[in-house]
């Protein structure tokens, strides 16, 4: 949508005068699927706050568009893209604040002032290649870059909206994205919505720039299907132009991609422009029309404190869970050697920590959300799991929420704990979450084996994958895949029992490597450690062990035996200071291995099996045993034992949560269903 910036309007009585923290004082714009007003946020700077229109709120296609520009947007670091600074797009009335540029879109700039001096337009062309290249580094493809989509400032060009951005090489697209983009400036395979790479960005950003320096764009007819004609089968109108940019434009508005100039081709070209190097000014007569720089006005006496955050939340988790859990509220704030506890409905089988904030599942369904240093209890919140055991996702940076396997998949509001999506996607074990994708291990379609599935974080769409689809097909036997780990934000590693390594490209599907280990080893179904580019994975038979894999170049590092076949092991964890890979055998208890050689460097046997993921803090590694007690061992003493907690014992074979550690404290659950916190033990002076 176009934002115009130089006539401030008032709200209408039909316009909202608060969005989320933001209070309104104006409109920026409207226009056929959102509106963007002016708003301050508490300490009184100025942002712009966009909504979606209140007549599409409930149309999914709209939403669908607004959490995707949300998302993309979140992902693009530069300072000439729109910095997001605070979003809701699963409200209500979903909306998005970034900061606010004071400056007028491209379009009305030409439309008022005429065509831009050509030495102005290089620099911000230059400038806008650096944007775009941002935009395609972050996966992405803008699709709709076009002049009302710059902003223009004293402080150079800005790109805005990311309605129809998309994954690069993504293909999936329901009916009504067709089309997508603005005729004038889209590129020709734009009109067959598929195979929509970076160099359809090229194609838009010439024709933008071409209509600033004539006011005509290089394809213009009276109708939008006059324009596709023309743009997909006759020559632009490049007449008028400078004869360098004559040039220049028609390789970027070739009919085929691939003979497009990449973006850094395109930016070395206009770095040799007679004009290059010149400051980048606004030309006189332009700079009149930009609003003058915004100044936050004095703050206002703040109002006296009311109930702070976490008794909100006490109150509205008393609320949720009904006078039946009041007892679960509180949870158990006794004084001694444990800090907190808190008693939960079921064993609990898995912790993760994010954010200051603890994160619980149990066997029954419940998840919990409590303050890490206190455990007071944020929300709680019972899934319909079915027969399969559910499993917690960590949000990524910039991801939207908290995500729940079980017989469906759920996305969950990490600070609410209300429901953003679910789908009818059955997975066995965590998922992994990257801007890209929820990654997960579902049964295949013939139920006959597994596979790996992708999900949208925001959309709570599946993405297709294989032929045509955003990633290679990995399928195997049922329980034969391990769950994914996450090498990059775009790219996986899974292995599949028959002793396999599979690299997957979450970018490029035709980018999937897969290497057989050696040694004809099966690989333990524990999802593998990956750390500066190697992959750390149990091996089961004939040599139970520890293998070490070079994922880059998907060749076998070392591979270390350390126990007897069928030996299970757990997902390793690496001490960057000491150099050292841990883990887990349940029979064997915990092994210390150099990670360049694989060499043992130490290893501890606990009178009772070790179920439990290893948890590192500070040289000391932390570990549960089926007995029910909490090891504390010294990775630079040789895995001596600092500490015994002993608590009721498991059931044999029952799922046992690895510990967390974080702000100071080892969090752990227990038999007895309670969630525990003890301070960290130090491995100075011992």
């Amino acid at each position: 949508m176009t934002v115009t910036t130089t006539q401030l309007k008032q709200l209408l009585d039909s316009d909202p005068r608060r969005l989320g923290p933001y209070r309104l004082v104006g409109v920026l714009g409207r226009g056929g699927m959102g509106e963007v007003f002016l708003g301050r946020d508490r300490g009184g700077r100025l942002v712009a706050v966009k909504r979606v229109r209140p007549s599409l709120v409930h149309e999914r296609d709209a939403r669908r568009r607004f959490a995707r520009e949300v998302t993309a947007a979140r992902r693009v670091e530069s300072p000439l893209v729109a910095q997001v600074l605070d979003a809701e797009p699963e409200a209500d009335q979903p909306w998005l604040a970034t900061e606010y540029v004071p400056g007028i879109p491209l379009s009305e700039a030409v439309d008022t002032y005429g065509p831009l001096p050509e030495p102005y337009v290089r620099a911000i062309a230059r400038q806008l290649t650096d944007a775009l290249a941002a935009i395609h580094r972050a996966g992405l493809v803008h699709r709709d870059f076009k002049p009302s989509n710059v902003l223009l400032s004293a402080h150079g060009p800005r790109v805005l909206d990311f309605g129809v951005a998309r994954h690069l090489h993504a293909s999936t697209f329901t009916t009504s994205q067709a089309f997508l983009g603005t005729p004038a400036f889209a590129a020709p395979e734009q009109w067959d919505a598929a195979g929509i790479t970076g160099a359809a960005d090229v194609f838009s950003l010439a024709s933008t720039l071409v209509f600033a320096l004539r006011k005509r764009a290089p394809f213009d007819a009276e109708d939008m299907w006059r324009v596709m004609y023309a743009i997909r089968f006759e020559e632009p109108d490049l007449s008028d132009l400078p004869c360098r940019w004559q040039a220049l434009t028609a390789l970027c508005l070739a009919k085929e991609p691939a003979r497009r100039p990449s973006l850094a081709e395109l930016a070395t070209a206009l770095d040799h422009f007679p004009s290059a190097g010149q400051d980048v000014v606004l030309p006189d007569g332009l700079a009149e029309l930009l609003p003058a720089p915004a100044v936050p006005r004095p703050r206002e006496p703040r109002p006296e404190p009311g109930p702070g955050r976490r008794q909100v939340l006490r109150a509205g988790a008393a609320t949720l869970l009904g006078a039946g859990c009041a007892g679960l509220l509180a949870g158990d704030r006794r004084a001694g050697p444990e800090v907190w506890t808190f008693p939960t409905h079921g064993a609990v089988h898995q912790l993760l920590a994010t954010d200051g904030t603890l994160y619980a599942v149990d066997g029954t369904g419940y998840v919990y959300a409590l303050d890490a240093r206190t455990g007071e209890l944020f929300w709680s919140r019972w899934l319909q799991s079915g027969s399969t055991q559910p499993w917690l996702g960590a949000p990524a940076a910039g991801a939207p929420g908290l995500y729940v396997t079980g017989d469906s998949l759920y996305a969950l509001n990490a600070t609410s704990g209300q429901e953003r999506w679910s789908l009818g996607l059955s997975a066995a074990g965590p998922p992994v979450v990257t801007q890209q994708a929820v990654c997960l291990i579902t049964p295949d379609a013939h139920g006959t084996g597994d596979q790996l599935s992708l999900v949208d974080p925001y959309l709570g769409e599946q993405i297709s994958v294989g032929r045509d689809g955003l990633a290679a097909r990995v399928r195997a036997g049922r329980g034969a895949l391990t769950a994914p780990a996450a090498i990059d934000d775009t790219t996986l590693v899974v292995g599949e029992r028959g002793g396999l390594l599979h690299r997957v490209s979450l970018e490029n599907r035709r980018d999937h490597r897969t290497l057989r280990l050696p040694g004809a080893v099966l690989v333990d179904p524990a999802a593998p450690l990956v750390r500066n580019g190697i992959a750390y994975l149990g091996t089961t038979d004939p040599g139970a062990g520890l293998t070490a894999v070079d994922v880059h170049a998907m060749r076998p590092v070392w591979s270390r035996p350390l126990g007897p076949p069928g030996e299970t092991w757990s997902t390793p964890v690496l001490d960057d200071l000491t150099g050292l890979v841990h883990l887990t055998g349940r029979s064997t208890g915990v092994h210390a291995v150099d990670r360049g050689t694989g060499e043992p460097a130490w290893s501890h046997r606990p009178t009772a099996p070790t179920p439990s993921a290893p948890a590192l803090a500070d040289a000391v590694l932390y570990v549960l045993t089926e007995a029910g007690e909490l090891l504390a061992l010294n990775t630079r003493g040789g895995g001596r034992p600092l500490l015994r907690r002993s608590y009721a014992p498991f059931a044999t074979g029952t799922p046992v949560a690895a510990p967390v550690t974080t702000h100071g404290l080892v969090h752990f659950a227990t038999a007895d269903h309670v969630v525990r916190a003890i301070p960290q033990t130090s491995a100075l002076g011992s």
